[in-house]
C-alpha cells in the first residue's frame, strides 16, 4: 500500500516536469563540478530508476542528463574545455566563456522550452 501511494505521488502531473528538472540539475551539477562525464556517470543510474518508478520516458530523461551536462560545461570557466581552448588561443578562460555565453544561453533556454513542451505534450 505504501509503495503504491509513493508511486502515485511521483507519477501524475510531476512526470511532465521530469526532463526539464533533470536538465537543470545536470546543468547546475556540471557547472559546480566542471566534469560533464562525471556528472553523467552519477546521474544516469539515479535518473533511470526514478524515470522507471514514475513510468516516464527513460530516453528523454537520459537525453536531459547529457544535454544538461554539455550546457553546464559550456558555461563553466574552469572546465577542462574552457581551460584547453583558452590555453591554445592565449586568452583567459573567462574571456572564452564570455564569447560563447550568448550562444550557449540561447541554446539552453530553447532546450528548457523544448523539454517543457515535450513533458506536457507527451508525458503529462
Amino acid at each position: 500500500m505504501a509503495d503504491k501511494k509513493k508511486l502515485e505521488f511521483y507519477g501524475g502531473e510531476w512526470v511532465s516536469f521530469l526532463p526539464f528538472v533533470v536538465f537543470l540539475v545536470a546543468t547546475l551539477m556540471t557547472f559546480a563540478l566542471a566534469n560533464a562525464w562525471g556528472v553523467s556517470a552519477i546521474m544516469v543510474p539515479l535518473i533511470v530508476s526514478l524515470a522507471q518508478s514514475m513510468d516516464a520516458n527513460i530516453a528523454a530523461a537520459v537525453a536531459a542528463i547529457f544535454s544538461g551536462s554539455v550546457f553546464g560545461t559550456q558555461l563553466c570557466f574552469y572546465s577542462d574545455n574552457a581551460i584547453l581552448i583558452s590555453r591554445s588561443t592565449n586568452i583567459l578562460p573567462l574571456d572564452h566563456v564570455r564569447t560563447q555565453m550568448p550562444f550557449a544561453l540561447c541554446a539552453g533556454v530553447l532546450t528548457c522550452i523544448a523539454y517543457l513542451i515535450y513533458g506536457f505534450a507527451f508525458l503529462g
